[in-house]
């Protein structure tokens, strides 16, 4: 801050704060924010708005402890109880937070999106008391167009595609009323090279970035110019550095406010500006909102609509979105050759083998199946659990190998396993590694169980890639088509199932049979260096393909269509 302004009075400071919010320098807002508390450490309001600051500026401890003393001043202060609940999301206190939603709701019955975010809190910790009747206030408010749960977090237990689309829908035009229709009088301009901007909050050693990476670096320099809008932070990983080197240029713009970055945007002269968030992790749909560039692309990082006309085109397959499903979304869905998942081919796998004892499994002797998934918990439904639960009854030689993401969910997971007749012992939780001792780690399994209504997704492909088989349950929405998209990508549509009788049938088939698992996994092993889902550069020039009809209808003044690569 320069000396020169600095405020005198609590208000002088609350301006300030204001004023940096705004312009989306959120460090120096937090602390124009403590100084006008310190002039008045009564008011509820002012320690609520630094804890909604510190939260924004992703300080979850401080903002907690901003928000304690808010609630200690005023213990019905609604969006202080809203602000608690959410910096304990973020701190993964899960239990916790599901907790305090549900406190929030008996307070505050029509808070925005509160019964989803407790839906949320609850799933990420296995907990599924009033799971039937949560999902369906949350359904009911969705048809009744209210903002009761955001899309990202609908995914995992809502089903209906239609449904999706109105949750985006409403999301959207709640979160950004100002959103603009395509404008003819933006079009992509006809020089030599594509101009392509990706924008996206990870751009680190995060899950869209161990499919992406290799994309960045296969893009055709002499057809392509390649530009990372970067609304994330620096990890210090080398999976970052390896991201921005594969760049042609890096622009920060996770200190401008939308209006400012939509201009950095247009200043570039972008063409095609794609989305790698949508409704998932930090993303910038404001910015997009604000139409900065001629053509704007849905891409990887949300699995569905995004509900609003700031999105021209969304970048799927036919077994996400199939034709018949092109009616539950906004954007006009492009099929891309075989997956819309890109893979990077790069991707290591630690050369020394991994034993059971360092997994933390059971010897081969003791259990010679070990059934996986490393799904993060919200992907688990009482359903699937169920499933799993009848699977390990009637094979008594398996075990269950799943993500160790926290002892809340664990203690759950354990307690619903003993209420349905299984040694809870028979669970084994793997902790966080490395990607490539995780993807040596991977080898130990037998068969990975998929979920639904929301497959795995990046975790399908680091199993395949590990050349552990995955078995699916194809569901209605693209969230579930997933693994079913992955499947035909790698040569084993036979591991798609189409019901979860169906599921456990083939479940029990591989498992009881180790001639038949062994097989598929040597097709899987021979198809790891041949089959479109892992070849990098084939992918990347079918994405171009793309990208140039997209340009081309935009530079010829055409409104944006489906079609299929």
């Amino acid at each position: 801050m320069n000396a020169t302004t600095t405020p005198t009075t609590t208000e002088g400071w609350l301006a300030q704060a204001r004023s940096a919010r705004q312009q989306g320098r959120l460090a120096d807002a937090v602390a124009a924010q403590q100084q006008a508390v310190q002039g008045r450490a009564d008011s509820a309001d002012l320690w609520n708005d630094l804890g909604a600051l510190q939260r924004a500026a992703e300080q979850p401890e401080a903002a907690l402890l901003s928000l304690q003393n808010a609630l200690q001043i005023d213990p019905g202060h609604r969006l202080a109880t809203s602000n608690f609940a959410q910096a304990l999301q973020a701190l993964e206190r899960h239990a916790d937070a599901a907790l305090a939603f549900d406190h929030l709701l008996r307070i505050w019955p029509d808070c925005p999106y509160a019964p989803g975010q407790l839906m949320h809190s609850k799933m990420q910790a296995c907990d599924w008391t009033g799971y039937d009747a949560l999902r369906s206030r949350i359904e009911a408010g969705i048809r009744a167009g209210r903002p009761v749960v955001e899309p990202f977090a609908a995914q995992a237990f809502v089903s209906d595609p239609a449904l999706l689309r109105l949750c985006a829908e409403i999301h959207s035009h709640f979160q950004h009323p100002e959103l603009r229709p395509h404008s003819a009088a933006l079009r992509a301009g006809p020089g030599p090279r594509i101009r392509l901007g990706y924008v996206s909050g990870e751009f680190r050693n995060q899950a869209t970035m161990h499919l992406l990476a290799g994309v960045l670096e296969a893009h055709d320099r002499s057809r392509f110019e390649v530009i990372g809008f970067d609304n994330g932070f620096d990890d210090g990983s080398p999976l970052r550095q390896r991201v921005l080197a594969a760049l042609d240029r890096h622009v920060p713009i996770a200190e401008l406010d939308d209006q400012a970055a939509a201009a950095v945007v247009a200043a570039c002269g972008v063409d095609i500006l794609v989305n790698l968030n949508g409704h998932f992790g930090r993303h910038r749909n404001g910015l997009f909102a604000r139409r900065a560039a001629p053509v704007q692309v849905n891409y990887l990082g949300f699995p569905g609509t995004l509900g609003g006309p700031h999105a021209d085109y969304l970048l799927a397959d036919r077994h996400t979105v199939p034709d018949v499903d092109r009616a539950h979304y906004t954007e006009a869905v492009v099929h891309l050759p075989h997956s819309y998942q890109p893979n990077d081919a790069a991707r290591a796998i630690h050369a020394a083998p991994v034993s059971r004892a360092e997994a933390g499994l059971p010897e081969a002797e003791v259990a010679p199946v070990v059934l996986c998934c490393f799904n993060t918990p919200y992907k688990l439904t009482p359903e699937v659990f169920g499933v799993w639960m009848g699977l390990l009854r009637q094979r008594p030689g398996t075990v269950l190998w799943l993500y160790a993401s926290s002892a809340d969910a664990e203690q759950q997971l354990r307690a619903e396993a003993a209420g349905q007749g299984v040694d809870p012992q028979r669970l084994f939780f793997a902790p966080h590694w490395p990607l490539d001792r995780h993807l040596a780690r991977l080898r130990l399994a037998s068969l990975v169980l998929d979920t639904w209504p929301y497959n795995a997704h990046t975790t399908a492909s680091d199993a395949l890639w590990a050349g552990v088989p995955v078995l699916t349950c194809t569901g209605s929405s693209w969230a579930g088509r997933v693994g079913a998209s992955l499947l035909h990508a790698v040569g084993l549509p036979e591991l798609v199932t189409r019901s979860p009788a169906e599921y456990v049938a083939l479940a029990l088939r591989l498992t009881g049979n180790p001639a038949v698992l062994a097989a598929v996994r040597s097709r899987l092993a021979d198809a790891r260096d041949q089959a479109p889902l892992f070849d990098t550069v084939r992918y990347t020039r079918g994405l171009e393909a793309a990208y140039t009809r997209m340009a081309q209808a935009s530079h010829a003044g055409l409104p944006p269509t489906p079609f299929a690569g």
